[in-house]
């Protein structure tokens, strides 16, 4: 039995990351790096899987990245570079910057794990590589919050994506979770 999360969720963005998301990048994920996936087919099926994921996932977190900054900035913990009209249209690596210039509550502390969600998101924004896309997109899987919680306890779907998240990394192999993954992507395997 999963343990059971008590999340507090304080700001929900507007889409949000789907458990789907995450058994199918998980899933190929693991092909990828056993060399499992071969084939023209199984090639495309990876990288448009990837790419879709990756799309999601950079407007996904510069909206989280934009909602955070724009509570830094009503709390008054931003240098005075980082204003409100900056971050709405801003880029992946705008935001970035942007997110680097915010504090924790002792307004002394920078917040690094937002710095690190900033970084990523940019990374992954310009990614090119399946490989590059594979790393960042799972690095912001891993990213904490000040909370020291995954960033996903700030959608409105946390407890689905915390139980996605648990029961992939605790499988002992992909049949374990495989009944979760798209068709088309279970196809990968078998070329």
């Amino acid at each position: 039995m999963l343990p059971r999360f008590d999340l507090f969720i304080e700001q929900f963005v507007s889409e949000n990351p789907s458990a789907a998301d995450l058994y199918n990048f998980y899933y190929l994920n693991t092909l990828f790096v056993n060399g499992q996936a071969k084939g023209d087919y199984a090639k495309f099926i990876m990288d448009e899987t990837v790419n879709r994921i990756k799309s999601r996932y950079v407007r996904i977190f510069s909206d989280l990245l934009r909602d955070q900054l724009a509570k830094y900035i009503k709390r008054k913990r931003v240098d005075n570079h980082v204003t409100q009209d900056k971050i709405d249209s801003a880029s992946p690596y705008e935001l970035w910057e942007l997110i680097q210039g915010t504090y924790r509550s002792d307004m002394k502390r920078r917040n690094d794990v937002w710095n690190l969600l900033g970084e990523y998101n940019y990374k992954l924004s310009t990614a090119q590589s399946l490989k590059d896309k594979f790393f960042f997109i799972d690095r912001i899987n891993n990213c904490v919050h000040n909370t020291t919680e995954l960033m996903f306890s700030k959608f409105t779907n946390a407890s689905d994506l915390m139980r996605a998240f648990d029961e992939i990394h605790h499988a002992q192999s992909l049949n374990a979770y495989k009944h979760k993954v798209s068709k088309d992507v279970r196809a990968v395997e078998n070329g």
